[in-house]
């Protein structure tokens, strides 16, 4: 008797999916920048920004000339700028449209947002100088994250429903401020996160008082509004320094026997 044994061949099937990714292109938003009215507004620590056509701001006309009455040419501009644009009166918040068109029956336009934040409508009326309005100056959309990317170490760029985004690095950064409060000279906003080598002026503070030209306020004393006492100095050792990075700022004040404010 002869015996055979069978064995099955067992066949296994493997499916292998193969994962795809779909990009859906995210919607490029129509957005314009709205601005501060004013660099000494209760606004100016704020940058100019993207805004919703559809939202209400305030607005402010400028013009490549004179309109008549009401219309304010400020220094080192080429522009007139005027508020109360609706037959003398300060129009409610508006959408971007509706500012657009106010703008055009007064013969004129929508600022750009580099006429407003130079300070050309200053003081052209209607509180203006405190509030964020419109700009002529529309925002860019984006349909992804690389479109956003702006080359710098401390920034992170995003693409969020058809606008870029930026947030900064946590603890990349550091703070520049407008070293007079009461200036116009300083660009918006007047208190801002700074890249560490972006190139800037040079103050240093100590909390004795080191001479070579450390001064102290009345209001930086143990009595005055700070409390305690800081000495500063912008010209240490008798030499202004500007352009500078943030590693030569700190090597400049603590060679003083300061530090940075």
């Amino acid at each position: 008797t002869t015996s055979t044994t069978t064995t099955p061949l067992t066949t296994t099937t493997t499916n292998t999916t193969v994962a795809t990714t779909t990009t859906t292109a995210l919607p490029v938003a129509n957005l314009f920048q709205v601005a501060c009215g004013s660099s000494k507004g209760n606004c100016n620590n704020q940058m100019p920004r993207p805004a919703q056509k559809d939202v209400p701001h305030d607005v402010r006309c400028c013009s490549d000339s004179y309109l008549g009455d009401g219309w304010r040419k400020n220094s080192n501009c080429a522009v007139w700028g005027k508020s109360n644009v609706e037959n003398g009166f300060c129009p409610d918040p508006v959408t971007h449209q509706t500012a657009a068109d106010m703008c055009a029956r007064a013969g004129a336009r929508l600022c750009t947002v580099e006429e407003i934040t130079s300070d050309c409508t200053k003081g052209s009326g209607c509180s203006h100088d405190h509030t964020m309005g419109w700009t002529s100056t529309e925002v860019p959309g984006c349909t992804d994250h690389a479109a956003c990317d702006d080359g710098l170490e401390c920034t992170i760029n995003t693409c969020n429903a058809g606008v870029c985004e930026t947030a900064p690095v946590p603890g990349c950064m550091k703070q520049i401020r407008c070293g007079n409060s009461k200036s116009s000279n300083c660009q918006l906003p007047q208190l801002r996160d700074a890249e560490l080598t972006e190139l800037h002026e040079v103050r240093c503070c100590s909390d004795t008082d080191q001479g070579w030209g450390y001064a102290r306020k009345a209001a930086c004393t143990t009595t005055g509004s700070l409390g305690r006492d800081v000495w500063a100095v912008s010209a240490v050792n008798g030499v202004c320094n500007s352009a500078k990075t943030y590693a030569d700022a700190a090597d400049i004040c603590s060679g003083s026997g300061g530090r940075l404010c």
